[in-house]
Parts: C-alpha cells; sequence; structure tokens
C-alpha cells in the first residue's frame, strides 16, 4: 500500500510539473517563434492541421486560372514563421501547389489565424509562378498575378 502511495504521489507532482512549464511557455513574454524552432514531427502536426483550410484557399485562389484546382499536401508546406497574437496565434507558411505528380506551379505565403476555436486565412499571397511541363499547360487558362 505504501509502494503504491509513493508512486502516485510521485506521478502527481510530475503532472503537476510539467503542467507549470507548460504554463511557464504559453505566459512567456516571447510572442514570436523562430520557423523550425519546433521539431519536425511538431511542424507536421501544425501543417496536418491546417491542411483542410489552406486546401480550400488554394482551390478558391486558382479556380479562375486552371481548369482544375492545383494539389498542395503537407509536404509540399513550410512553416515561415508562428507569432502570439490576442486572439491565439498567426501562422505563416510558404506552399508550393502542384499539378499532376507534384509539378510545382507556384510560391504561394499564407497566414492563417489560428484560435482555441478556429482557423480562418488572414492572408493569402501568390508570390511566384512556375512553368510546368507542356502537357499541363492545357490546363492553365491564365497564370496568376503575382502579390509580392
Amino acid at each position: 500500500m505504501k509502494k503504491k502511495s509513493i508512486v502516485l504521489l510521485l506521478a502527481v507532482i510530475l503532472l503537476l510539473g510539467s503542467f507549470f512549464i507548460f504554463l511557464l511557455k504559453v505566459n512567456s513574454k516571447n510572442t514570436s517563434i523562430q520557423a523550425n524552432s519546433g521539431t519536425d514531427d511538431q511542424d507536421a502536426v501544425i501543417e496536418f492541421l491546417l491542411f483542410p483550410e489552406i486546401g480550400k484557399d488554394v482551390e478558391r485562389f486558382y479556380k479562375p486560372y486552371f481548369n482544375f484546382p492545383p494539389n498542395i499536401d503537407p509536404v509540399s508546406m513550410d512553416i515561415l514563421d508562428i507569432n502570439r497574437v490576442p486572439s491565439g496565434y498567426d501562422v505563416t507558411l510558404q506552399i508550393f501547389p502542384y499539378l499532376g505528380a507534384h509539378n510545382s506551379i507556384g510560391k504561394d505565403i499564407v497566414t492563417m489565424n489560428v484560435t482555441t476555436n478556429s482557423i480562418a486565412t488572414k492572408e493569402f499571397k501568390h508570390v511566384e509562378s512556375y512553368d510546368v511541363p507542356d502537357w499541363l499547360k492545357q490546363n492553365v487558362i491564365e497564370w496568376p498575378p503575382q502579390t509580392e
């Protein structure tokens, strides 16, 4: 019985200590996280969580320019910046939409606002267009204008 009590006490202390460290990190004065400061797994989780909303933005943006929407996947994204804002976090990503078998059509920068109950696009910029193979050019209505 005494062994179980000691193990339980240690588990509670460990749990409270972890929670305290978490609170210190969340409430720290540093409100910006540099790109790639997390692990690859942490970045991947963020990209997977933002993926559905970014996919809708890509489809909406490219609809007037292509016969069908380009694809994206979490592998074609890179987190550039994460900033804490009063409403939650702004996450800025660089994405590379593609046609066919990963033939990138360009580079976009998208900033997502993440709160406790929503994910919304704050800004979507098409930065650069890339040429595509001849067999894909039939799907291009016109190239999108660059916004930067």
